[in-house]
């Protein structure tokens, strides 16, 4: 079976898949994590920057740049993710 590497242990891995008999610690079936260094940041995770946003896909990718609703502003959170407030 094909697995990833899954650096931050989120369950959501990226990079080359490889072969493995079962999954091991440090991998997954998954290959959609935008940032594998961070465990906060998985699809459906907003990340700030200024007044907008990106969102995590469930492709690993991420999305063009949005803007919060009007009279709201992106804030980060101490685990680096994103808000609209």
């Amino acid at each position: 079976m094909n697995v990833y590497i899954d650096y931050d242990g989120d369950g959501h891995g990226t990079g080359a898949p490889f072969q493995a008999c079962a999954l091991m610690p440090g991998s997954s079936y998954l290959a959609n994590d935008c940032d594998d260094k961070n465990p906060a940041i998985v699809p459906g995770a907003m990340e700030c920057s200024g007044t907008s946003y990106v969102l995590c896909g469930s492709d690993g990718q991420w999305s063009a740049p949005a803007s919060c609703s009007l009279q709201m502003t992106c804030h980060t959170q101490p685990n680096a993710t994103g808000v609209c407030w």
